[in-house]
């Protein structure tokens, strides 16, 4: 066994990969269809993940370990797609994803393939129509966009992944389309996952070994085309849904109880292409409907979507002084209970217990106390490397977000 698959059996720390089952056609997923490899705690060379307040779950790094012929073949050239998720020693989540791009390195070869998220099956062009080149200056005509084209077996294998491409002036005058050609061959060069480049370097050694580049799932919300025609006003929460559920390969969750009710308007009429990720993002950023506090989102376990209020209180404690380097719990209860490395989140408050003493701590004001912050990232790297990245906490942004400034 490993140095790091060690620690993590004796931290009571697990990793499981699942082989899932997606079918657009239905638009449905589901991620734990079948084991894909059962051996992966006990294989890790190294291991690292990312969380941000962002987008939840950010990313996953592995490098794992085997036999060149049968175990990490399997791996190259069936593991993109792969779910992947990470348990603590009480069975929770600590994060989860799913693999976007897969490094095999093996003494004389290195090779790549993916990333999944660059492919496309579903396309289509925006583009502004030449008409007659007869003419000095040619004829242009309106914007237009062409059809939509899918490339079903490839949606099949990976799920519905949507490009809309802009095209710029293409040639349109009833003999030449140059747009359908551009939409044409883009999907067939990006149907199928690249294979990136190989190397070839004779008199190495060296173990085998698979390094999985993993993503959170927000990022499937960069891969479909939000669209509606609807009229009139929609609250943020509302369209939130919506947005969510409009997922073609149905991987979001739909229990949106963690869904906080925010009844600020936006409208419902949202046609210009833009991904789902573009507008919750944009919907995330105009805050509160009664203040103009900071509101967060994410995707979670079981695709989850969490969108809230930051909180009110601290959640972790940390002294600058302690030899140990711990993070612990703050306030009542179990105030002072050690918060393993890998089980810290983003999104919450962090007071630094005995730096600046004597100053009052304000749980209210947090935004104006030196001692006070906000886990906007956390990444941590085993076995114990932790790094948190706190930001200031402005209302601003959100007030400026509401009329539409920036």
């Amino acid at each position: 066994m490993s140095q790091i698959g060690s620690f993590f059996s004796q931290k009571g720390i697990s990793i499981s990969a699942f082989d899932p089952a997606i079918d657009p056609a239905g638009g449905t997923y589901n991620p734990t269809y079948q084991p894909f490899d059962k051996s992966l705690t006990h294989r890790l060379q190294s291991y690292s993940h990312d969380k941000d307040a962002v987008w939840g779950y950010k990313s996953i790094s592995i490098t794992i370990t085997g036999e060149l012929l049968g175990y990490l073949d399997k791996w190259y050239d069936e593991g993109l797609g792969v779910h992947v998720e990470a348990y603590d020693q009480s069975g929770r989540v600590i994060v989860a994803g799913f693999v976007n791009r897969i490094t095999l390195e093996s003494g004389t070869i290195s090779a790549s393939r993916g990333p999944l998220i660059d492919l496309c099956n579903r396309c289509s062009v925006i583009y502004t129509p030449i008409l007659d080149v007869s003419v000095s200056p040619p004829l242009t005509g309106a914007e237009k966009s062409t059809v939509i084209v899918d490339d079903d077996p490839s949606q099949q294998k990976y799920g519905i992944i949507e490009k809309v491409l802009s095209g710029g002036q293409l040639l349109d005058d009833g003999t030449t389309d140059e747009a359908e050609d551009y939409r044409d061959r883009y999907i067939d060069e990006n149907r199928e996952p690249g294979t990136g480049d190989k190397t070839l370097s004779f008199g190495n050694s060296g173990n085998a070994t698979i390094q999985l580049e993993i993503l959170g799932y927000y990022a499937w919300l960069n891969l479909y085309i939000y669209s509606t025609i609807a009229t009139g006003t929609t609250t943020i929460s509302a369209k939130m849904q919506s947005v969510l559920g409009a997922d073609p390969n149905g991987i979001f969750s739909t229990n949106y109880s963690e869904i906080e009710t925010n009844n600020l308007l936006t409208m419902a009429y949202d046609n210009d292409n833009r991904t789902a990720q573009a507008i919750i993002e944009r919907m995330v950023e105009r805050g509160n409907d009664t203040d103009d506090r900071r509101r967060i989102f994410g995707i979670f376990d079981r695709q989850r979507a969490v969108y809230k209020t930051i909180p009110d209180e601290f959640d972790y404690l940390y002294k600058v002084s302690s030899r140990d380097q711990k993070i612990r719990r703050y306030g009542t209860g179990d105030a002072g209970a050690v918060v393993e490395p890998w089980n810290v989140d983003a999104g919450k408050w962090l007071f630094l217990g005995d730096w600046l003493p004597g100053r009052l701590t304000s749980t209210i004001n947090k935004k104006d106390d030196p001692r006070a912050m906000f886990l906007d990232s956390v990444s941590y790297s085993a076995p114990y490397g932790l790094s948190l990245n706190g930001i200031g906490i402005s209302e601003l942004s959100q007030y400026l977000a509401k009329l539409g400034v920036g």
